[in-house]
């Protein structure tokens, strides 16, 4: 929940139904979600939506076209709340400036970091070169076992080692490797020139018209809301073409919203308990810092 529907006395709170395979339709306020459209341009119209990537619980990924460098590209969206206290921009910079290349091509290649403001505030936005599904995708049309064949997932592996081996040479912290933060890789994707090379894959974008919980009746008009919702795109022509062939699986670690430089304090909470070295569990104890106990579902 984000402070908009707690503090704006002056916004309509409305009891939206929610879809699956699409965002909380109530992130949409103040401190919130930015509300996103087709179409709609970023950064002085240089970056256009054409499609949904996908969403999270800190904000929505898109699939634009830079009007300027003639390219795809994959454009996160945080939540305006998120975007005052997150360290995600600032791990990125930090990562940019990094003079080693070693396992740089197993961690997602950023291209462009930027502010948008809009009717639920100012956003971070940040623009990357355009991933495929997670590797915690459900695999069963490429390997009805529904397991990687032992090889690939050694190739899988020895490249999410490189990849953190680079982070952490830059003195970063990722604080949140998953299934769902390694993303699998094809060079087709590069190469996409026009919507059809897309569409190819993820299929022409759906939407779903904002309705109000159990009813067939319209969500009121608002700034704060989006016209309708996007869906995420069906992986699995995506999840083919990545895994075509098992002898050039490739794999990247994204996501640097957990992440911290190794420099400064760990936030408590920031990273689970569970994962707390014993030093650090001691230290809060005696200093009496509180801290919550979090337990992830993924």
């Amino acid at each position: 929940m984000f402070r908009g529907l707690a503090e704006m006395s002056t916004v309509v709170v409305q009891d939206l139904e929610q879809f699956p395979c699409v965002e909380l339709a109530n992130n949409y306020c103040p401190g919130g979600f930015h509300p996103v459209h087709l179409n709609d341009t970023f950064k002085n119209g240089q970056y256009r939506v054409v499609h949904k990537l996908g969403y999270g619980s800190f904000g929505t990924v898109w699939l634009v076209h830079d009007t300027i460098l003639k390219r795809y590209a994959s454009l996160k969206i945080l939540a305006a709340d998120v975007s005052g206290s997150h360290s995600e921009v600032t791990v990125i910079q930090h990562l940019q400036q990094h003079a080693i290349e070693s396992g740089k091509e197993y961690v997602v290649e950023i291209f462009d970091v930027f502010e948008h403001t809009g009717p639920n505030g100012l956003h971070h936005c940040i623009v990357m070169e355009i991933l495929g599904p997670p590797i915690s995708v459900d695999i069963e049309n490429v390997y009805p076992d529904e397991i990687f064949p032992i090889e690939v997932a050694k190739r899988m592996s020895t490249q999410v080692a490189h990849g953190l081996g680079y982070i952490h040479t830059a003195g970063i912290v990722h604080g949140d490797l998953h299934l769902s933060n390694i993303l699998l890789h094809s060079p087709t994707i590069s190469s996409w020139t026009s919507d059809s090379d897309f569409e190819k894959y993820l299929g022409p974008p759906r939407r779903r018209t904002l309705l109000l919980r159990g009813t067939e009746e319209l969500a009121t008009p608002s700034p704060h809301l989006p016209s309708y919702l996007v869906f995420s795109y069906r992986p699995n022509l995506l999840l083919q073409l990545c895994l075509s062939d098992p002898t050039r699986i490739h794999v990247k670690i994204c996501d640097f919203g957990e992440a911290f430089i190794s420099t400064m304090e760990p936030t408590p909470g920031r990273v689970a308990y569970q994962l707390f070295t014993p030093l650090l569990r001691l230290s809060l104890a005696i200093q009496r810092i509180p801290f919550p106990i979090i337990l992830r579902d993924s």
